[in-house]
């Protein structure tokens, strides 16, 4: 969670020079813990996650160029164990490149971003937020497109939990005033130079996203804007959660099919 920060900004119907990128993590072990595995509705996250991207952002060319008509690129960051399987779910999709990487996914981002062309900006999704509605997603990019002055655009749910602020010893020594306190989710918007710039300077313990990215932008004097997200967009990291979405997902018919 971060304290909320500037306004929402407007949505745009394309955003020249964004470069769309998947970021799939994954524990050791069974398939289960990769989450990017898990299907809502028949069909996998790190699938529906494509397609969402898609359907918000349907105007990119393989140059960054506004080019209605054409199917944006998306590059899919995947552990190299898991590549096959991320790489079989994403068979029947056009211009989808996946990269495997060997260690965490701080070198992974690394990487994609040093592969990937020299635009204005670079779009990250977690395939773990599939509830993430298209109109956000627009805005999230509209928001880095429309201010030169922002560095990071992203996608913020209101906190409704009890914040308690605890000592050491875990004693409880107050109640936290949660309306200036947000939640972090993804697709997150950046500039690519203050990305690799950020990157240089630290990689903290923990994956990227959603927090720690932002944050190290944040530290490094960059300005994170935030665009609202509705509650619907939860995190989906095992099979509990995947029940929790598809009751959501049927209430708003964001099911496939």
């Amino acid at each position: 969670m971060v304290p909320t920060g500037t306004d929402p900004g407007t949505l745009t119907p394309g955003v020249p020079g964004l470069s769309l990128v998947l970021l799939v993590t994954a524990g050791p072990g069974d398939r289960g813990s990769c989450p990017a595995l898990l299907s809502l509705g028949g069909e996998p996250l790190v699938a529906r996650a494509v397609r969402v991207l898609r359907t918000a952002l349907p105007s990119l060319s393989v140059d960054g160029a506004v080019a209605d008509g054409t199917v944006t690129d998306v590059t899919v960051a995947v552990p190299a164990l898991r590549a096959a399987e991320v790489s079989a779910c994403l068979a029947s999709l056009a211009r989808v490149t996946v990269v495997p990487y060997e260690g965490d996914a701080w070198s992974a981002l690394a990487v994609v971003l040093a592969s990937t062309p020299a635009r204005t900006g670079v779009l990250l999704h977690d395939p773990r937020y599939p509830l993430v509605p298209p109109e956000v997603v627009r805005a999230v990019a509209g928001r880095l497109a429309g201010d030169p002055e922002v560095a990071a655009a992203v996608p913020v749910r209101a906190v409704t939990d009890t914040l308690k602020r605890v000592a050491d010893d875990g004693t409880v020594l107050g109640t936290l005033a949660r309306d200036a306190f947000r939640t972090v989710l993804t697709p997150q918007a950046y500039r690519r130079d203050v990305l690799l710039a950020a990157l240089r300077r630290d990689r903290p313990a923990g994956d990227p996203l959603p927090l720690a990215l932002a944050t190290l932008v944040r530290r490094g004097g960059g300005r994170v804007a935030t665009v609202p997200a509705p509650d619907l967009a939860v995190a989906v990291t095992d099979a509990d959660d995947v029940l929790v979405a598809e009751v959501l997902a049927a209430e708003v018919d964001q099911l496939p099919g």
